[in-house]
C-alpha cells in the first residue's frame, strides 16, 4: 500500500497544515482530498493511519468544517469549486 511513502509523519504534516492559520482556502482543499483519498485504501479502524493520527489531534476545527461542508452539500471538494 502506500504507508511507505505516506506514513504517519505525512498525514500528521498534512493535519497540522490543514489547520495552521497560515494555510490559504484552496491549499486547504486540496489537502483535505488528499487525507480523504487516503483515508478510502483503509477498510478496517484499527489500521486506518488516518483516524489514528485525527484522534491524537489536539484540535480538527478546519478540517471538521471541511468535512461538514462536504456532507451537506453532497459533493466533494472539486464539485464545489466548479459551481
Amino acid at each position: 500500500m502506500f504507508v511507505g511513502v505516506m506514513g504517519r509523519d505525512f498525514v500528521d504534516y498534512l493535519l497540522s497544515t490543514v489547520e495552521s492559520e497560515s494555510c490559504d482556502e484552496r491549499t486547504v482543499d486540496i489537502l483535505v482530498e488528499v487525507l480523504l483519498s487516503f483515508n478510502q485504501h483503509f477498510t478496517h479502524v484499527s489500521d486506518n493511519m488516518v483516524m489514528h493520527c485525527l484522534a491524537e489531534q489536539i484540535q480538527a476545527t478546519v478540517l471538521s468544517e471541511r468535512l461538514l461542508s462536504l456532507f451537506n452539500r453532497g459533493g466533494t471538494v472539486y464539485d464545489q469549486q466548479q459551481a
